[in-house]
């Protein structure tokens, strides 16, 4: 949203909302490198796998499972995670302070980002102040997991991909950070393809330049995974662009049995050990049960078209309810810290719902407000052409409905980055979600997205009181 000529800053102005900035920053990571400090956080979940992955690495036993190679999750946590441990000599503090920087460097890129598409400081100001208070990703800083390293992975490449001097050294670096990112989870490998066509949006005349942009984003990206392609060739006999669980995480999500969420048992496994009798993970087996997974997925989305629809809905609701694993996860290390854990579950969790529910509300009235015109209609047509595919059969009409939907917004609107591109990237991720399975914990790497749009709000309703102040006070002279 580029704000009237009216709400430029002057230098003055400019240089107050820097040091405002430095100031929420720096506040947003005080908070969270004090979590970090508060809760010693017991591995467990998929903490423990990583940490296991990690001891691996770092011990020079390489990415394996049960002795033998393996790629089933994504690499880029558990290498780093390695680094960090060889670093502190094992000790898990380390990694957990990392967790708090990693929230720092995406705090100064959402500001950074805002500031550059609008003329508003009071715009990025918010939208950062949304994400360095947002209690969901200061509880992450103590859990051991991806989502803080994806989305300071994300959100810088976005910083080099988007930025207003866009030359071929720029895409390049930027590419490379989305195929950092894409180490750490396979949504990077979409992330060029939106940055390069939603970044800056004018229509789709110079669809030249957008290509060459996109080429350029996804040849740092190509260059930065080539060693782990290689490798997994290698290994697998197969092109593994990122993790062997793809399969697997689709049939979980697509089964006679699914529920919309995680579940994963003997009932679920069934079909699948009389499919292919593989390993799950470790060695070349994993790659093979993972194809068989993905096919019985496919099988039974085709012959259920109907009930694929309705696990779609509840895997939307399952992705945007409130993410209390960011709290649940943080048991404390010692059995004795009756008072932490009471404070999880009294204090914390409560906060969490409230402030999951007015960054959501936000961030709608958000893209209302700057995104006004026919494009609520066309959402819902196209979202009512998709259910009523679905329903009659024509799942592949409804899949292709809900990709040419941004096609259509931007024939509707023609916006540039601070509305168009968070919806593409909350868009995207949550579509992925609906096809695989979803929990609040796969929403954050949305949320910092979802901070910009309630910025963009709180910028508006500000503007909006100064503008009736002027006309009051213009009023009252005449």
């Amino acid at each position: 949203m580029r704000l009237s000529p009216a709400q430029t800053d002057s230098a003055a102005s400019s240089k107050g909302a820097a040091v405002a900035a430095i100031a929420v920053v720096s506040l947003g990571f005080a908070f969270r490198l004090w979590w970090a400090l508060e809760f010693d956080t017991l591995p467990n979940h998929d903490m423990k796998a990583y940490v296991e992955f990690a001891q691996s690495i770092a011990k020079g036993e390489g990415y394996v499972a049960f002795g033998q190679p393996t790629a089933y999750w994504p690499v880029g946590y558990p290498a780093v995670l390695a680094v960090l441990l060889w670093l502190g000599g094992g000790d898990l503090l380390v990694a957990r302070i990392a967790q708090a920087v990693f929230g720092l460097v995406s705090l100064a890129c959402i500001f950074r980002l805002v500031r550059t598409y609008s003329s508003s400081a009071v715009a990025a100001m918010a939208a950062t102040a949304w994400v360095a208070f947002d209690i969901t990703q200061i509880a992450y800083s103590s859990i051991l997991v991806s989502e803080p390293l994806f989305n300071c992975l994300m959100l810088l490449g976005a910083v080099f991909s988007v930025g207003p001097d866009r030359t071929s050294r720029r895409m390049l670096l930027g590419g490379a950070c989305f195929g950092l990112a894409a180490y750490t989870r396979a949504h990077g490998l979409f992330l060029p393809l939106l940055c390069g066509l939603f970044g800056v949006v004018g229509g789709w005349s110079d669809w030249r330049t957008r290509a060459r942009r996109v080429a350029w984003l996804y040849l740092g990206l190509c260059l930065v995974m080539a060693p782990w392609w290689v490798r997994n060739a290698m290994v697998f006999k197969a092109f593994v662009p990122v993790s062997n669980n793809g399969g697997i995480n689709l049939f979980i999500g697509n089964n006679p049995r699914a529920t919309g969420g995680y579940k994963w048992n003997k009932e679920i496994k069934a079909p699948l050990a009389r499919a292919h009798r593989g390993r799950h993970r470790g060695g070349r087996g994993e790659y093979e049960r993972g194809e068989a997974a993905s096919k019985l997925a496919w099988e039974f989305i085709r012959e259920n078209p109907t009930r694929f629809a309705e696990l779609a809905y509840i895997k939307l609701k399952k992705l945007y309810q409130p993410d209390l694993l960011s709290v649940r996860w943080n048991k404390p290390l010692a059995s004795e810290e009756k008072r932490k854990k009471r404070a999880l579950k009294r204090v914390w969790q409560p906060r969490v719902r409230t402030y999951h529910a007015s960054l959501c509300l936000a961030a709608a009235l958000g893209c209302l407000v700057a995104w006004r015109g026919r494009w609520p209609v066309v959402v819902l047509g196209h979202t009512v052409v998709s259910l009523l595919a679905a329903h009659f059969g024509h799942w592949w009409l409804g899949a292709l409905c809900v990709l040419l939907l941004p096609l259509r917004l931007l024939r509707e609107r023609n916006r540039e980055f601070p509305v168009l591109l968070p919806i593409a990237v909350a868009g995207t991720f949550t579509a992925v979600h609906m096809l695989y399975f979803a929990n609040g914990r796969f929403l954050h790497p949305v949320r910092p997205w979802m901070a910009v749009a309630a910025g963009i709000l709180v910028a508006w309703l500000v503007e909006h009181g100064r503008s009736s102040r002027t006309r009051d006070n213009r009023d009252a002279a005449t």
